[in-house]
Formats: C-alpha cells, sequence, structure tokens
C-alpha cells in the first residue's frame, strides 16, 4: 500500500478514512498507516469496526481492522 496520504478524517475506534496521493479513499491507523487500500471514491467513519464505502456508486459495508 504504497500511496502517500494527502488528507485525515476524523478517527474513530482508533480508524480514519484518508485520501490517498491516487485521489481515492482507504482507511489508515493513529500512527498514520494504511490498513485498508486507497480504492473507495468515498469513506465514511467507522463505528463498531465497519464502514460504509462507495466506488462507482455502490455503497457497500466493510470491516476495517
Amino acid at each position: 500500500l504504497s500511496y502517500g496520504i494527502e488528507e485525515v478524517g476524523a478517527f474513530s475506534g482508533g480508524y480514519a478514512p484518508a485520501l490517498a496521493t491516487n485521489g481515492l479513499y482507504g482507511y489508515v491507523n493513529e500512527d498514520r498507516v494504511w490498513v485498508v487500500q486507497a480504492m473507495y471514491d468515498e469513506a465514511c467513519h467507522v463505528l463498531d469496526g465497519k464502514a460504509s464505502v462507495s466506488v462507482q456508486g455502490l455503497t457497500q459495508i466493510i470491516d476495517v481492522p
């Protein structure tokens, strides 16, 4: 997971959505290390280890470690 981080959202449960230099979103831990690859068009905050993400208009719930 080699993309740089452009912007980090609010942390919740130790993780935050982050915008990568590839223009997509993933999730980072509090050390700013990618834990979910940046491959989503949109990414919401983490709640109870899950988060809502969107790719090409399709929304799904994913597990965030």
